[in-house]
């Protein structure tokens, strides 16, 4: 491979290329079979599918492992930190419970988008910014950053939320203290808002650049990699 041209990415970046397709995929096809069933004690109760328990193992493992390197590396920004944050919290209630597989499917799902974006920090550190593969992986990301990290992000959270209303006046199949049931509301309407702020960041430059507006000192790609490990994920989500 050729040497850097640009930011130079991160090993994690690369470790994430590998894993985000297949952690994204079983989890897109374990929230599939979990949806189809219709039953919300299936989709909020405790987790009995193998698959949901894997893919809630390796998002563990990638979330602390990217953590410390993060940490170690000094590799994030403020909100990158606070991305990782949001979602250490939500991952160790939701590992103490061990339940909830939709949201977690769901929230995992957001990986996928992680893939073009590692792809195209790649592209822009090797080949540059005016490279057309470079330019293709950061479309590309947009249009799945916006599928998973804000369209299926919004569905995901407003379904829990209906869930935890549902619990104050029903029967509620979510096995968490009911104490407990708001603070993972407010953490992934929290980890919503970070994801939308972010949507808006790529939306304003995509626009800017489209009008042929943008300015020659505000590249189109600054800081969009910022927020690649979670970005988001995620969460966000994630």
């Amino acid at each position: 491979m050729p040497a850097s041209t640009g930011p130079s990415t991160s090993l994690l970046g690369k470790i994430l290329i590998v894993i985000a397709l297949p952690l994204g995929g079983m989890a897109m096809i374990a929230g599939r079979d979990v949806w189809r069933s219709g039953d919300r004690f299936l989709e909020y109760g405790y987790i009995s599918d193998p698959l949901v328990s894997e893919v809630g193992t390796w998002f563990v493992s990638i979330l602390l492992v990217d953590c410390f390197l993060i940490v170690l590396h000094r590799l994030g920004n403020k909100e990158l930190y606070l991305h990782h944050l949001i979602f250490g919290i939500g991952g160790v209630l939701w590992v103490r419970h061990c339940c909830g597989s939709l949201t977690v499917c769901i929230l995992v799902t957001q990986e996928l988008s992680n893939l073009p974006l590692n792809m195209f920090t790649l592209c822009r550190a090797y080949q540059g910014l005016h490279s057309v593969w470079t330019k293709t992986w950061f479309l590309a990301f947009a249009v799945t950053f916006y599928i998973f990290r804000v369209f299926l992000n919004t569905f995901g959270t407003v379904h829990f939320l209906c869930e935890v209303i549902h619990g104050h006046w029903g029967a509620s199949a979510l096995r968490i203290p009911r104490y407990e049931r708001p603070l993972l509301g407010a953490i992934l309407v929290s980890a919503w808002v970070l994801q939308i702020f972010w949507a808006r960041r790529i939306a304003i430059k995509i626009l800017l650049a489209a009008r042929g507006t943008l300015s020659p000192e505000t590249s189109l790609y600054d800081d969009e990699d910022d927020q690649g490990d979670g970005a988001a994920a995620a969460a966000a989500a994630g």
